[in-house]
């Protein structure tokens, strides 16, 4: 029976650890360690015990971890996006009475259920990938937002490759919004690190790594329905001017991961010096993701579809996992045929989810160069 001895147990020898391999694993640590109440407790224990119907089972990483709200009809058809049952979680098993906790062991609670856990100092660990990298952090004043960036310029008469986050931690549930939206797995700064050019610049996105108190404006609509708002493109694209400034007159290499994608082609087609634009498991069409996985509409966001036949002279590669059930290589081609555009090419990666592990592959698809063809 989980008990808080037993949590505390669990976690000898865990200060090295280095993370959870496991996306769904990953998931349910990182809902526990939002709840802050008994009554959040119970409540997380009554979603997540078996007992329930499919949405109350285990999760992917999709919901919490790609800023998508699932309803529960989509969950019972087993969408992969949903508060589905995950085979790496099968073996976890609670009555609801077991699931009824008190606050101060929630968290132990789940790294004694799991193998290990990493930790929540978030910041910490984005800011050892990109150092490893020789990315330095920094801080720019984009209004409404204090946004955090990490990069390096070694070379002003050279592009500045910049990678823009995904919608990192926006959902502990498909109902319930976190309380702090930075990645607990920032792929778009793992693929910053791995790109050998000389000037790289990684930028997050409003709320994420910067604490609250410091952003007063960030409330959870910027992290859930607002993401994609105007606001927020253009706090992004004053924050990418600002980048660009340290190497005047270069051009710029966007990238963009899963939200990151629409973020950067929203940029992109306000700008006049963007090179080329590539993105990772983009949703390049929010309109048809959400209605995809019958998520809530979003309508004071902007759509990246949208903005398609504006950027068709632009070279673009968008690459999508062939595994991917979060923003399936559809979204990515639908964009493409708006585009009516031989500049815009779509790749399917073999094997890769939309949350896997994009960076162990980037330097190989880093090498195919956006060009019209």
């Amino acid at each position: 029976m989980p008990t808080t001895g037993n949590a505390i147990s669990s976690l000898n020898g865990l200060s090295s650890y280095s993370g959870i391999s496991s996306s769904a694993l990953l998931n349910l640590f990182n809902a526990s360690k939002t709840i802050t109440i008994e009554a959040e407790a119970n409540h997380m224990g009554e979603q997540l015990s078996p007992g329930q119907n499919s949405m109350t089972s285990a999760t992917t990483s999709a919901a919490s971890m790609d800023g998508l709200r699932i309803t529960p009809a989509a969950s019972a058809r087993g969408s992969a996006t949903g508060w589905v049952r995950s085979s790496a979680c099968n073996s976890i098993s609670f009555s609801k009475s077991q699931m009824k906790l008190i606050p101060l062991s929630i968290g132990l609670l789940w790294c004694s259920l799991l193998s290990g856990c990493a930790t929540d100092n978030r910041v910490a660990t984005a800011d050892a990938i990109a150092r490893a990298a020789g990315l330095q952090p920094g801080e720019i004043n984009a209004a409404p937002f204090v946004l955090s960036w990490w990069g390096r310029i070694r070379d002003p008469r050279q592009p500045v490759h910049l990678y823009i986050e995904g919608d990192g931690f926006a959902w502990v549930t498909p109902s319930q919004p976190s309380r702090d939206p930075t990645p607990f797995n920032p792929t778009a700064l793992k693929l910053a690190a791995t790109d050998p050019a000389v000037n790289v610049a990684y930028l997050a996105r409003p709320c994420q790594y910067i604490p609250l108190t410091r952003n007063p404006v960030c409330n959870k609509s910027w992290w859930t329905d607002r993401r994609f708002a105007p606001g927020v493109i253009n706090a992004m694209n004053e924050a990418i001017t600002q980048i660009a400034r340290q190497a005047p007159g270069q051009p710029l290499v966007l990238v963009g991961y899963s939200g990151g994608g629409a973020v950067a082609a929203l940029v992109a087609a306000r700008r006049h010096d963007v090179q080329s634009l590539r993105t990772v498991a983009g949703n390049l069409d929010m309109d048809e993701v959400n209605r995809l996985h019958q998520a809530s509409t979003m309508p004071e966001s902007l759509n990246a579809k949208d903005v398609a036949p504006k950027l068709a002279a632009l070279p673009q590669i968008h690459f999508s996992g062939s595994e991917d059930r979060v923003v399936p290589y559809s979204v990515a081609q639908g964009y493409a045929d708006a585009s009516h555009s031989s500049c815009v090419k779509v790749v399917s990666v073999p094997g890769l989810t939309h949350g896997g592990h994009w960076e162990a592959h980037w330097s190989v698809l880093l090498k195919q160069q956006p060009a019209c063809r």
